[in-house]
């Protein structure tokens, strides 16, 4: 993380020095995670937040700086882009802009209560609390994420939980 800081840093320097900063807008991210050895696994091939959630920084000119927490999906830059750059977004695309995020206006309203991913036959729902994992056609893995943010305690075969796995899932299927 230091070296990524330190080379988006230089690129705002750059930016700055070359006086264009305030014409400028900036978005980093990454396309996975890696776990570093979490869940004793290297690199990325799975569903655990070391590997899919990722970071992402967005700078736009007269926005205020700001740390959100809200769920976005990488289909949200493409609508974001275009609306920066006043182009029509196609109504095929999946994301929305995440231009009412930025700065430290309330949350919209309507903004999304989860994210999607998938690798392969593997699929994941995670919510602001909630994330289940699911394999083939049978949940695999349910972990509370505000009790558990480091994922071991897998709930899913809890008989507590089973009304969380069976909402989840139908929000994946949907």
């Amino acid at each position: 993380m230091s070296l990524a800081d330190e080379y988006c840093g230089r690129i705002l320097d750059t930016l700055e020095r070359l006086g264009v900063r305030d014409d400028t807008c900036v978005l980093w991210t990454v396309d996975h995670g890696d776990q570093m050895w979490e869940h004793q696994l290297f690199l990325k091939g799975c569903m655990y937040e070391g590997s899919v959630h990722v970071p992402l920084f967005v700078s736009v000119p007269g926005a205020a700086p700001t740390r959100r927490d809200e769920l976005v999906e990488h289909v949200d830059l493409f609508p974001t882009i275009c609306e920066l750059v006043g182009a029509r977004t196609p109504e095929s695309v999946q994301g929305r802009s995440l231009i009412p995020l930025l700065g430290r206006g309330p949350t919209p309203a309507d903004w999304r209560q989860a994210v999607f991913s998938q690798l392969d036959d593997v699929r994941m729902i995670r919510t602001a609390a909630w994330k289940l994992i699911v394999y083939g056609n049978g949940p695999g893995e349910l972990y509370d994420l505000k009790n558990d943010p480091g994922e071991l305690s897998n709930l899913v075969g809890d008989r507590d939980h089973q009304k969380t796995v069976e909402n989840l899932q139908n929000q994946l299927h949907q």
